[in-house]
């Protein structure tokens, strides 16, 4: 990629976008593309995935909710229902493994929710994930009892340390869920 314009952070984004569109039309037209350029379009992919996080992540304040939870609990729909409400919501998955953002534990203006559900109910949401995408075993940790349950605890943990708004999504549907943000952001 080439060197990122300090002023517009979108630069590396756009500039990947021009580099793959012609071996992509070349391939999708049935051309012939040297085997080095899918593998320099795989790579510009990684970094374009790391552009588009740490862009996500510098407009945390910008957003009025910011909601944060692990895998399956709900946020990306939350997410864009709530923006359909005129509320700009971004959206922070809980990970195991990988470090909590640094920007979350500064944010000052938006309010942060995070959301949970009983590992039991993850579990079953997850199973039904993993078979709708035909996926293969090897996805354990996803799915185990104990793992799941840690992991709730440690969303319940940040979220008591950062003195983020919990609330309970296991049995809420997302209109539910939404209205429940939508009176937490209203009554702050």
């Amino acid at each position: 990629l080439g060197a990122a314009d300090a002023d517009d952070p979108g630069h590396d984004a756009r500039d990947l976008g021009r580099r793959v569109e012609l071996p992509l039309a070349l391939a999708t037209l049935g051309g012939e593309v040297p085997h080095q350029v899918f593998v320099s379009i795989a790579e510009d992919v990684v970094v374009l995935g790391a552009v588009l996080r740490e862009i996500q992540l510098g407009l945390l304040e910008d957003a009025d909710v910011v909601l944060v939870g692990v895998s399956r609990t709900s946020k990306t729909p939350t997410s864009i229902y709530l923006a359909n409400r005129g509320i700009r919501t971004a959206n922070v998955p809980l990970v195991p493994g990988i470090p909590l953002p640094h920007q979350l534990e500064t944010l000052k203006k938006p309010l942060v929710v995070s959301l949970h559900a009983t590992p039991e109910r993850l579990i079953q949401v997850r199973q039904n994930r993993l078979l709708s995408m035909g996926a293969e075993s090897g996805n354990d940790d996803y799915i185990d009892r104990e793992s799941v349950a840690d992991e709730v605890a440690h969303a319940r943990r940040l979220s008591a340390k950062f003195s983020w708004a919990q609330l309970d999504v296991t049995r809420r549907s997302i209109e539910e869920t939404a209205a429940a943000v939508m009176k937490l952001y209203t009554d702050r």
